[in-house]
């Protein structure tokens, strides 16, 4: 794999596996607007973004990015960490928050905690039931609920220790009871990556060949055992067997590589966040 650089977009740095691609377009103005924890895009329109700030507040832009606007009426100042849109109803969005999870049913304008004193650094939603959704937590765990967020119950049977790296938890997209998380803690023990293959019910570990602290996991959209894990300076690993066996990708960058991300539209490129 072939990486390349981009420093400075709002606070983190991109690295790219897509050889050849190293051409980046700013898409605010100034320095130190804003730390930004997680970004999402509305699935049936690609100019609707939203971003989570480190700060408690969110934005929403619905120009690719030129420009932005406040959505924040109903947090409560929390540092959001995660954002996720519903699938089949895009104006229907989760976010987590240092202290709660939010909803909005009106794209941002208005939202709603339905989860209060969690720590939620990961969101995920069941593609096939929107109203299912995993929260990956620092000191719960995994949550699940199965109303649109109306309950919430932990589901961590095989994860020795609760706390959630954050953006390491991901879901299957062709089959969504299969999840993998990674938990981050002082004991060996007890880190590492882990899978679920019945929505939750129990957890095993699946890191194999991973020897570093796992901060951020993807998973390839359309090879969804093909997984990749950003690690604290130990360089990105991958596994294309569901996670039985994890090897590193030659030349990747060794930092905290806290996010990673793959394409939608070609999964063959890969951006790696780190600091």
């Amino acid at each position: 794999a072939e990486f390349g650089r981009l420093q400075g977009c709002i606070k983190v740095n991109v690295n790219t596996t897509h050889a050849g691609i190293n051409q980046w377009t700013t898409t605010t103005e100034g320095e130190g607007l804003e730390i930004i924890n997680d970004i999402a895009i509305d699935h049936f329109n690609a100019g609707i973004l939203y971003a989570a700030g480190h700060s408690g507040k969110i934005f929403k832009s619905l120009d690719r990015g030129k420009s932005w606007q406040e959505k924040s009426m109903g947090l409560r100042g929390d540092s959001i960490a995660a954002l996720a849109i519903d699938p089949v109803n895009p104006d229907i969005l989760y976010a987590g928050a240092s202290q709660s999870i939010y909803k909005s049913p009106d794209a941002g304008e208005t939202w709603t905690a339905v989860k209060g004193g969690v720590d939620a650094v990961s969101l995920v939603i069941d593609p096939l039931h929107p109203n299912t959704i995993y929260a990956g937590t620092e000191g719960n765990g995994v949550l699940k609920s199965v109303d649109g967020g109306i309950s919430w119950n932990e589901v961590n049977n095989g994860l020795l220790f609760k706390g959630i790296s954050s953006d390491s938890l991901v879901i299957n997209p062709s089959n969504p009871k299969i999840l993998y998380a990674a938990v981050e803690t002082s004991e060996m023990d007890g880190k590492g990556v882990f899978k679920t293959t019945n929505g939750g019910e129990r957890w095993e570990k699946a890191d194999n060949g991973l020897f570093k602290d796992v901060q951020g996991l993807a998973i390839d959209p359309d090879n969804p055992d093909t997984i990749y894990a950003g690690t604290i300076f130990g360089g990105v690993f991958k596994t294309t067997n569901g996670g039985k066996r994890w090897s590193e990708l030659e030349d990747s960058p060794h930092e905290q590589n806290r996010t990673i991300t793959v394409d939608n539209l070609n999964p063959g490129i890969v951006y790696v966040g780190n600091l």
